[in-house]
């Protein structure tokens, strides 16, 4: 085996690729009402920035919105994710959250 350092350049070519496209999905299911799409944009910056080396910030409530319209975007076109999921992957009603006090 050589010492020499893997090229994680592919990889990070691959990851880029797909989040710009999960991004395009989450903003598409969102044109409809412009501030949710500035959300997912605000998003698309900060995964640019960080890409690309650069210090950034982004708000979690942005990340999270986003989060959950690339999963209505999944149920929207495969169904519920309970009866979709992978074994691996928790069902999410069987997820228990807890808020502190």
């Amino acid at each position: 085996m050589s010492a020499e350092p893997l090229d994680w350049s592919v990889l990070f070519r691959a990851f880029t690729d797909a989040s710009e496209w999960v991004l395009d999905v989450a903003a598409f299911t969102a044109r409809d009402f412009p501030d949710e799409v500035a959300a997912v944009e605000r998003v698309r910056k900060f995964m640019r920035a960080r890409n690309a080396g650069r210090p950034a910030h982004l708000r979690i409530d942005d990340l999270l919105f986003t989060f959950a319209l690339l999963l209505a975007a999944i149920e929207r076109d495969f169904g519920p994710l309970t009866h979709r999921a992978p074994s691996f992957v928790p069902v999410l009603s069987q997820l228990e959250y807890r808020v502190a006090a």
